[in-house]
């Protein structure tokens, strides 16, 4: 049981990171660069490479 409230808190922690790098990079991204679907583009590789 524990071992399994374990497991999903750090699927969550995981999860949480992951969406605060995507956040942040898009933010980056979006200051940098005046073109969306290069951000799009940047946005689903790396929600790719997070969640294979």
């Amino acid at each position: 049981m524990s071992v399994t409230s374990s497991t999903n808190h750090i699927v969550i922690s995981h999860t949480a990171s992951a969406a605060f790098s995507i956040t942040l990079s898009i933010l980056l991204l979006s200051k940098f660069t005046r073109s969306p679907s290069l951000v799009l583009i940047t946005f689903n590789f790396i929600f790719l490479v997070q969640f294979k």
